[in-house]
């Protein structure tokens, strides 16, 4: 992975979490894999929704219980009820 500073790694994960050409941008602006921004996702705390792909920030991706489960966009079925 190319060494990135502090602002080009919060770029990249504002880019890739809200918008959606992000993973596309990062891997063309900073030459990266698909495997490199997720780690830099994860260590910014978020993760990818198992049926839409989007990253959500952790814990939005569980129930009441802490089982995994889809973003609210993909399954609006409040959290903790029905």
């Amino acid at each position: 992975m190319p060494t990135l500073t502090d602002k080009q790694i919060g770029e990249i994960v504002d880019r890739v979490a809200h918008q959606g050409d992000g993973m596309g941008w990062a891997m063309g602006n900073f030459d990266l894999e698909v495997d490199e921004i997720e780690d830099i996702m994860a260590d910014a705390n978020y993760e990818r929704c198992p049926e839409c792909g989007w990253f959500k920030e952790c814990g939005e991706l569980a129930d009441a219980e802490g089982e995994p489960r889809s973003c609210t966009e993909c399954d609006p079925t409040p959290i903790g009820g029905e």
